[in-house]
């Protein structure tokens, strides 16, 4: 890197240890001639170390990106809607967020509602469908769930498509 470059870094989308967000910031330390970069959660103030994949490549024109660093974008979507298991409804409300990788073919997130009914619906490893607010079916396995037991993680084989 020449001393007259700048360096861009892409803005973790969550923290890693508490899934919140939105709520990662910068932190900066100078340590002798060493400048150290750390991600920090504003909620739960866990850190870790800025990594290289972090990056974002700047075309020679500033501020335009290079268009490598356009296949990592994703899409999001969160809103609130129903788990069913075949034809029956296994839990009336849910809240979700939906993660959608532009060069992927599915989807991935996260779902919250009832932790007993979620807890029973993600040791059966089969899989539901996610009803979304507009109607649209999307399915998913539950694949574990987050520190809260309130919040599940799952995959979906396809793309949610909104």
């Amino acid at each position: 890197m020449s001393p007259d470059q700048s360096i861009a870094l892409r803005l973790p989308h969550q923290c890693p240890q508490c899934g919140q967000l939105a709520r990662v910031n910068l932190r900066t330390s100078v340590k002798a001639q060493t400048v150290v970069l750390k991600w920090c959660c504003a909620a739960c103030s866990y850190e870790w170390l800025v990594y290289g994949q972090d990056e974002v490549r700047l075309s020679r024109r500033a501020g335009i990106r290079d268009v490598a660093d356009f296949r990592e974008e994703a899409r999001y979507r969160r809103g609130h809607g129903s788990l069913m298991q075949g034809d029956a409804v296994a839990l009336d409300h849910v809240g979700y967020e939906i993660v959608e990788r532009r060069n992927s073919a599915n989807s991935t997130g996260h779902i919250r509602g009832d932790a007993k009914a979620l807890r029973w619906l993600g040791s059966t490893g089969r899989e539901l469908l996610l009803v979304l607010d507009n109607g649209k079916r999307l399915p998913i396995v539950l694949t574990h769930a987050r520190g809260d037991d309130l919040t599940w993680e799952f995959d979906s084989s396809e793309k949610a498509h909104w």
